[in-house]
């Protein structure tokens, strides 16, 4: 991904107030990377998957976005939704952490309308203080592999400049 658009998961990710998804499909590679910065993520039900597939296609996964997987995707299931690549169908999505929710189609945009007005409802700043220090020690690691000089170690074969 270039770096527009690792910035701007980092703003999602960050973004002082709650941020609601409404996935009506599909959430594969960057899509799933958009939920995981999300602050509730309702999808629907349906022959849909969500998928880190990288490693499936011999990509790496960068610094940034790995930070925010393992922030949100569940413990249980994060060799096999990162490490291994599986798809996973919606409604298991949620036990894996990249759904919140599951819906009808039909109740989507209504169901994500209705969750954005409630969580528009807690205080600010008393919100975004408390996603600043749950989210900080990420936040921080996410904007450094975005904008600063990362050296990564390899494997047996030392440290490499990326």
């Amino acid at each position: 991904a270039s770096d527009v658009y690792k910035r701007q998961l980092y703003d999602f990710y960050t973004f002082p107030r709650p941020v609601i998804v409404a996935a009506s499909g599909h959430s594969i590679a960057l899509g799933v990377f958009i939920l995981c910065c999300a602050d509730y993520r309702i999808g629907v039900t349906g022959e849909y998957i969500c998928q880190a597939n990288e490693v499936r296609n011999n990509m790496d996964i960068p610094t940034q976005m790995m930070e925010i997987l393992k922030d949100r995707v569940s413990k249980k299931h994060f060799y096999n939704a990162v490490l291994h690549g599986l798809p996973f169908s919606t409604v298991d999505a949620v036990e894996v952490g990249y759904l919140d929710e599951v819906i009808s189609e039909k109740s989507l945009m209504k169901a994500a309308l209705e969750k954005a007005e409630d969580l528009a409802t807690l205080g600010h700043p008393f919100y975004e203080n408390t996603k600043r220090y749950a989210k900080d020690e990420t936040a921080k690691v996410v904007l450094d592999a975005i904008f600063g000089s990362e050296i990564v170690p390899k494997w047996h074969s030392g440290l490499v400049n990326n």
